[in-house]
């Protein structure tokens, strides 16, 4: 009997072979996606992606479609074989992009992302074609200035100076004013889609920015999404309250936002005593899947850039000291807007917060428990 003679070339070629068919199969799957989020698009949004720019700025509202773009950039890229990283300031909206780019299976996608606020300049090789960042008004210009100029054929930008939250880093406007007076194309977004006017009134008058966004929003909204704001006689009353209505409601997609790491903390420590099960981000320690059904436990900042379609916002009782804390007014501004459906803020009594005292009650439903 003849011994059958295997070829290393064969072996090699076989394999090829079927990751070339892997490969194809994914790339078929990842244009299936562009093209159905395409479909949703309006005209600036088109606009911009159908740019043959290598480098541009999209500013925009929260909700207006900035990060949709910029995953979309990210697929393309990644089709056509460029080479490139996502820089992202937070890590738990890291995690949230890896969460989405993970359903087009992009092969470890975690090695094209990096964190922004422990950005270092060796993370950046010299052979990168294209750079993406997300929410550059966090970023300051010298980092910006540094990525341009080590992307061979240009970045992609992405900011909106209503949500810069971290004044130590930077002036969020004045990046967005310096980047507007260069030389880089800007393409503006002035429609919100993420949550209805309901949502959007009661956000914007924490900043006393009435309009700036309601005045965008493309849906007006139901009863349903008119805000509630809940007064608890304790923190277990209060607790035990998020714990039954998202277990009753049957809600899947559900952020629960607090205004500090300790909070956070006490916050995932009670609702795990009363069995509610949750993913989290506290200080440096993270416990984040976006894609599971599990709520997600954040601060104010470090929700910023995500989306639910449910969010707490409890012990919302800032001690009258910090009333004049501009930075906790932005961060808490950015936390009522993650949400596309429910908002629902709540306090202990008679500790409530004063950046809420000055909001008409015609802007949101109260409840007393």
């Amino acid at each position: 009997m003849e011994d059958t003679v295997f070829k290393l070339s064969d072996i090699e070629n076989e394999i090829n072979e079927e990751e070339n068919r892997k490969k194809e199969s994914q790339l078929l799957e990842m244009d299936k996606v562009i093209q159905i989020t395409i479909r949703d698009c309006d005209e600036k949004q088109l606009n911009i992606l159908g740019s043959s720019l290598d480098e541009y700025l999209v500013t925009g509202p929260a909700g207006s479609g900035k990060s949709m773009i910029a995953m979309i950039k990210a697929m393309e890229l990644y089709n056509n074989n460029n080479k490139f990283r996502i820089i992202i300031y937070t890590k738990a909206l890291s995690e949230f992009i890896i969460g989405k780019l993970k359903r087009v299976d992009i092969k470890n996608i975690k090695d094209y992302i990096l964190c922004g606020y422990e950005f270092q300049k060796e993370d950046i090789s010299e052979d990168i074609d294209y750079i993406i960042i997300d929410e550059v008004q966090d970023f300051n210009l010298k980092n910006i200035e540094y990525c341009r100029n080590m992307a061979k054929k240009g970045c992609f930008l992405f900011g909106d100076d209503l949500q810069q939250i971290y004044p130590k880093n930077t002036d969020g406007k004045n990046i967005i004013k310096n980047l507007i007076d260069s030389d880089i194309k800007l393409f503006k977004l002035e429609k919100t889609y993420r949550f209805p006017k309901k949502i959007a009134f009661f956000s914007e008058l924490i900043k006393d920015n009435h309009g700036d966004i309601s005045n965008l929003c493309i849906e007006e909204g139901g009863d349903e999404n008119t805000p509630r704001m809940i007064e608890f006689k304790n923190r277990d009353a209060e607790m035990t309250y998020i714990v039954d209505t998202i277990k009753n409601e049957g809600w899947k997609d559900v952020g629960i936002l607090v205004r500090n790491n300790d909070m956070a903390q006490i916050v995932y420590d009670e609702l795990r005593k009363k069995g509610c099960i949750c993913d989290y981000k506290i200080k440096d320690e993270m416990k984040l899947d976006f894609t599971n059904d599990n709520p997600k436990i954040l601060t104010y900042h470090s929700s910023k850039g995500l989306e639910f379609e449910r969010v707490f916002i409890p012990q919302c009782d800032v001690d009258e000291d910090d009333s004049t804390n501009l930075n906790l007014r932005e961060a808490l501004y950015v936390a009522c807007t993650r949400t596309s459906k429910t908002l629902i803020l709540s306090y202990i009594k008679s500790f409530k917060s004063p950046f809420l005292n000055g909001i008409n009650s015609k802007y949101y439903k109260f409840e007393r428990r």
